[in-house]
């Protein structure tokens, strides 16, 4: 029974120190598209549908191609026109998410094959750890096709006249509509800007832009041109629409009316959506912080740190949360959070005791110890007097 007992337990360990030599995969990770059409005509829209599957999905971030000669990029969620994917979903410890999707959608510029493609991308879970556990980094790719559009049918030949039935006169020919005019370019009508060194092309017009939801168009004054903003009445915020000198890669900038100034409209996702806003003039930075650079969806936004830069990785915000309150936020690059700022600065006065006297010093403010003092003194003097004539007396008796 010893040596069975021994063969055993010799085997089980042996198995246990197998299984750990072998390490188990417990995550996975693939990405799936869809696409609205496969095969579209040239002027035609097709949405591209990018899904993420794993378990308890936290974030996804990534980088996709497509042909530019052949689509033009229009909108996006989760996917930006410079090729970024970010997604994050922020979930409970008793919630999971099997699936994060992006969308975006083109515009079908020419006949010929556009390939999209998912080049690059990392998957993580939802951890209270940092960096969270990457899940996975899946790519996959997908063509669509741009045709010319079908020719239109030839009219049905007219039929011969009957030689038995009465000829009718003939109707004149209507007249040709006259062609319609040609819209106006935008670009040509817009105002040029320099913003950061680059030039770019203010739109005076937005009847051809999609304006953010929750938004009206309104007309204002900008450097004496009237031209067409959109303005957010819930939350407070104007956006001007500005493009290249080729009227591509629109992008709607935060116009500040009272300084004139011109910013990204940058939207940051965590659990909730934050717009990033510019230091208005009558707030006062939190004492300590500094500017910095700090870098969103490839635009340079406003931001400080503390000059201490014990906390590299943290920057300090001015946003505006959904319900339209502004505040400031301090930003965690490495986690990618947004979190309200307080500032716990605590400023502990101390009393400054005062500095110790001189006996001199206290003698000549405390009236009772100079009387003390001068008692003292004349008691000394009687007390010596003494002691010399005690002295003399004993001097003389010696002599004698």
């Amino acid at each position: 029974m010893n040596k069975t007992y021994k063969k055993t337990f010799i085997s089980f360990i042996l198995i246990v120190l197998l299984i750990n030599l072998f390490p188990m995969t417990s995550h996975a990770a693939n990405a799936t598209i869809a696409l609205s059409s496969s095969s579209v005509n040239v002027g035609d829209k097709v949405t591209v549908t990018v899904t993420f599957n794993a378990n308890n999905i936290g974030a996804v971030s990534g980088n996709f191609t497509y042909n530019s000669d052949v689509l033009k990029f229009e909108d996006g969620t989760g996917m930006a026109n410079t090729g970024i994917i970010m997604l994050t979903e922020m979930l409970s410890s008793a919630s999971t998410a099997s699936s994060l999707s992006a969308t975006a959608t083109f515009t079908a510029l020419k006949e010929g094959t556009a390939a999209f493609e998912i080049k690059e991308s990392q998957v993580y879970e939802d951890s209270d750890d940092d960096g969270g556990v990457l899940l996975g980094e899946p790519t996959a790719g997908v063509n669509i096709n741009v045709k010319k559009p079908a020719p239109k049918p030839a009219p049905a030949p007219s039929q011969p006249s009957q030689p038995s039935q009465p000829s009718q006169p003939s109707q004149p020919p209507e007249p040709e509509p006259e062609p319609e005019p040609e819209p106006p370019n935008p670009v040509e009508e817009a105002v040029q800007v320099n913003i950061a060194d680059n030039e770019l092309f203010l739109w005076s017009d937005l009847s051809t832009v999609k304006i953010p939801d929750n938004f009206e168009v309104e007309e204002i004054t900008y450097s004496d041109e009237e031209i067409e903003v959109a303005v957010g009445k819930e939350k407070g915020i104007t956006l001007a629409y500005l493009t290249d000198e080729e009227g591509e890669n629109g992008v709607f900038y935060v116009y500040d009316q009272a300084t004139n100034n011109l910013y990204p409209y940058i939207n940051y996702s965590t659990s909730a959506t934050y717009t990033i806003l510019q230091l208005e003039s009558d707030l006062d930075l939190p004492e300590g912080y500094i500017p910095s650079e700090l870098t969103l969806k490839d635009q340079a936004v406003q931001a400080w740190q503390h000059e201490s830069n014990d906390q590299p990785d943290f920057y300090l915000l001015y946003a505006m949360n959904e319900a339209g309150e502004k505040d400031f936020y301090l930003f965690d690059q490495s986690e990618g959070t947004m979190q309200r700022f307080f500032d716990r600065t605590v400023v502990i006065e101390v009393e400054k005791q005062p500095e110790a006297q001189g006996f001199f010093e206290k003698l000549s403010e405390d009236s009772t110890l100079r009387a003390v003092f001068v008692s003292l003194i004349a008691l000394s003097i009687v007390l010596l007097g003494l002691l010399v004539a005690l002295y003399l007396k004993t001097y003389q008796k010696g002599k004698h």
